[in-house]
């Protein structure tokens, strides 16, 4: 039985730069939120579990969405998608683990929507990004009124459902070191309904080999 719950109405404001987005929350009411792909969102605020009272847009937010070498390393945008980083050839060859977290989540209408940074700031324990995140010794990197931050993942992850963001900040990149040569790495997950549905348990896995040998 599917019970139809009513919807609040809400604010819904779309800004032109992260620092409005950022302007935009510290200038509305309590229940604010941030939203992106909204996969995890959209479902909450359905079921009468999240009223916000305004959401704030970021995938028009180009500073957000690209994928950029750094440093030897690999930047990207909170609003990058689950497709785009499955199929990207600067994710694929260094990073594999990743590219096959990214493309085993869910329909192709969910990769399509959802996004590394709604993946990763939501704290849920299913989050298929979070192991090939951890592997790679990825950073988090936050800003709000405060400045910007740079936090390790593991740090970043608090428990379920509850981050290291702090009030009004907002996620805008994911960062990964330039990778050790020869290094290698795989995803793979248990889910209820033959590889469809949320994930059960994940796993990833890397590893630096010199000829046949594990170094």
């Amino acid at each position: 039985m599917v019970v139809a719950v009513a919807m609040k109405k809400f604010d819904y404001l779309v800004p032109s730069s992260v620092d409005e987005a950022i302007a935009f929350w510290n200038g509305s009411r309590d229940g604010s939120q941030y939203v992106s792909g909204g996969t995890e969102l959209m479902p909450m605020m359905n079921r009468g579990k999240l009223p916000p009272v305004c959401l704030i847009e970021l995938t028009k937010l180009r500073e957000l969405s690209s994928i950029e070498p750094i440093n030897g390393g690999l930047r990207i945008g909170a609003s990058v998608t689950h497709t785009e980083i499955e199929h990207a050839p600067l994710v694929i060859n260094s990073w594999q683990a990743l590219a096959e977290a990214s493309g085993s989540i869910r329909e192709p209408q969910v990769r399509n929507r959802g996004t590394i940074g709604g993946n990763v700031a939501s704290g849920v324990s299913c989050a298929d990004l979070v192991p090939a995140l951890l592997v790679f010794g990825a950073e988090i990197r936050l800003k709000g009124s405060n400045g910007e931050r740079l936090v390790p993942i593991e740090k970043f992850l608090v428990a379920p459902f509850k981050t290291d963001i702090k009030a009004d900040e907002l996620v805008t990149h994911i960062q990964l070191s330039q990778p050790e040569k020869n290094l290698g790495s795989a995803f793979t997950k248990l889910t209820k309904f033959h590889g469809s549905g949320l994930s059960v348990a994940t796993v990833a896995a890397a590893m630096i080999c010199e000829g046949d040998k594990v170094s």
